[in-house]
């Protein structure tokens, strides 16, 4: 019997958009990961909008109509700046970047 991984689900939460809190699955395939790399440099809006479906477990976000789905439909009520920001909050908590860094680190090396 082998070992099967279990997705991790992360809580993201947005300096430029305080308030903001996003559930997402952390742990996909490395192959995932190259994809929404290639779509955000092919700048593929739509790409990235059903990516980021995939990942996304739940949110806090709401327009003047109300809450917002995390659905494709839901998506397209969401500023593209915060879908980036969204993505690029994944990539990071993902790949293990610390947020937020530390002002001052007692290592010996940079």
């Amino acid at each position: 019997m082998g070992y099967k991984f279990e997705p991790r689900v992360a809580k993201l939460i947005f300096d430029d958009y305080a308030g903001a809190e996003v559930r997402v699955t952390l742990d996909r395939p490395l192959g995932m990961l190259i994809e929404a790399q290639k779509l955000q440099l092919e700048q593929n809006i739509e790409g990235l909008m059903h990516f980021v479906v995939g990942i996304l477990v739940d949110w806090n976000l709401e327009d003047e109509k109300g809450p917002i789905p995390p659905t494709y439909k839901g998506m397209l009520r969401v500023y593209p700046a915060f879908v980036n920001a969204l993505i690029t909050a994944w990539r990071d908590a993902q790949i293990g970047v610390p947020v937020p860094l530390e002002e001052t680190s007692s290592a010996g090396s940079s």
